[in-house]
């Protein structure tokens, strides 16, 4: 037993004074880096990319549901799956596939609002009345059950690059509920 702990000692012991070589030498690292920077050079950084730490307090708020990255390039009939944390962006799918929403029109709201982005109550009315009208038109009458005009709202980000148009949709009313085959007259 007195053996036993003797060498495990000693193993410590060992593994304590051994010193790891460096892979590579500063004058590489900072090449390595200076080709990043030069690469990079022309990107621009999502929001939250910036690896210098933010003297901001941490944020307790969360988003419902991640940024709609993609909806721009939607046309009207399309079917959508919603973005969720394993995917990032809306794209359109077959409607014949189980899908959240269907683009039933766009809605261009730049002139209404010549100051600055809308609200949250501006989205809503815009839903209610512009997209709802968009959904009457290219939804069946009556609408089908469980079934009702939504939107895509516009980030303030988005509006001040010049992204003036609301996406109207038929959305499944229920959280978690998908919609089969087109909703189109």
């Amino acid at each position: 037993m007195l053996v036993t702990a003797v060498a495990v000692l000693a193993v410590a012991l060992a593994a304590c004074d051994h010193q790891t070589e460096l892979k590579e030498s500063p004058q590489q690292i900072a090449q390595e880096r200076g080709a990043a920077d030069a690469h990079n050079a022309d990107t621009v950084p999502f929001a939250g990319d910036d690896e210098t730490p933010s003297t901001d307090p941490p944020s307790t708020t969360t988003t419902a549901l991640p940024e709609y990255e993609g909806a721009q390039a939607l046309r009207v009939g399309d079917c959508v799956d919603l973005p969720t944390p394993q995917t990032a962006s809306v794209r359109p799918i077959a409607c014949g596939r189980p899908h959240h929403e269907e683009v039933t029109g766009f809605v261009d709201v730049g002139p209404r609002f010549p100051n600055g982005a809308p609200t949250p109550e501006d989205f809503r009315l815009i839903t209610d009345t512009d997209c709802k009208q968009a959904f009457d038109a290219y939804v069946r009458q009556p609408p089908p059950q469980g079934l009702e005009p939504s939107s895509y709202d516009i980030r303030p980000e988005e509006w001040y690059l010049g992204q003036h148009r609301v996406i109207c949709t038929a959305s499944a009313d229920r959280d978690g509920n998908v919609l089969s085959g087109s909703v189109r007259k």
